[in-house]
């Protein structure tokens, strides 16, 4: 699937957190996480939102959460 082809099935939410996490991903590297609570500062996006889109980019192969 190309970038411009899954960039039009993400909501505008889904694509801030996704760029701010891309963003940031170099001073965290393989070993490092952030907290829901840290996405939603980082990207603006309401915590209740990040959740689910955190979870929605994880189906989606874009991310990974851990409990």
């Amino acid at each position: 699937m190309s970038k411009e082809h899954l960039q039009e099935k993400l909501n505008d939410n889904a694509k801030k957190i996704l760029d701010a996490l891309a963003e940031r991903w170099d001073s965290w590297g393989e070993g490092g996480y952030y907290s829901f609570k840290g996405i939603a500062e980082i990207s603006g996006v309401d915590l209740k939102d990040v959740r689910r889109n955190v979870r929605l980019l994880a189906r989606k192969g874009l991310a990974e959460f851990i409990r």
